[in-house]
């Protein structure tokens, strides 16, 4: 994406798929700020739609899950 005056953006998103252990999760030098979100939850935070379908799939796919 170009933005004003010529400069150009751009992103990479990656998808990592956590669980929690122990003490709390907190941002590092690379992130203002860091947040655990249930499925639940995904909706309202407007991800882009192949994110989300990402994270629903790996969430399918974590052998934790698996009974």
């Amino acid at each position: 994406m170009t933005r004003p005056g010529g400069f150009a953006t751009n992103y990479t998103l990656i998808d990592i798929l956590a669980s929690w252990r122990q003490d709390g999760i907190r941002a590092g030098g690379d992130a203002a700020e860091a947040a655990w979100f249930g499925l639940d939850e995904l909706s309202p935070l407007r991800l882009w739609t192949e994110t989300e379908r990402v994270i629903r799939r790996a969430h399918e796919m974590w052998p934790a899950r698996r009974g």
